[in-house]
């Protein structure tokens, strides 16, 4: 993974994982003190993080054999958490893929 480009795919994606994770936490709170600071942040941030990620995935990728197929990987996991798939937050916290899943495939 000598290809920087990939880094910034992995930030991306995992920046949208940990916001989609922090709004499926924020929308199912059930304590009686609201969610901690940046658990909240990080839920702001989804709209931000999914807009970077159908940027990212909407380019070309050109390199070795190895990374296109990760950052392939990545493009769909990136397109399947993507607006366009679902057009309400609610549907998005009951599609959203798990991390480990994530990982797996982009590993």
């Amino acid at each position: 993974m000598k290809d920087q480009r990939i880094k910034v795919f992995r930030g991306a994606l995992e920046g949208l994982i940990e916001s989609l994770d922090a709004l499926v936490r924020v929308s199912r709170w059930s304590e009686p003190d609201p969610p901690p600071d940046p658990l909240r942040s990080a839920a702001s941030k989804l709209m931000d993080r999914l807009g970077t990620a159908g940027r990212l995935s909407s380019g070309t990728f050109v390199g070795t054999p190895a990374d296109t197929n990760k950052v392939e990987a990545m493009i769909t996991t990136m397109r399947r958490q993507s607006p366009s798939s679902s057009s309400k937050s609610e549907e998005m916290t009951t599609t959203a893929t798990p991390r480990s899943a994530i990982s797996r495939r982009i590993a």
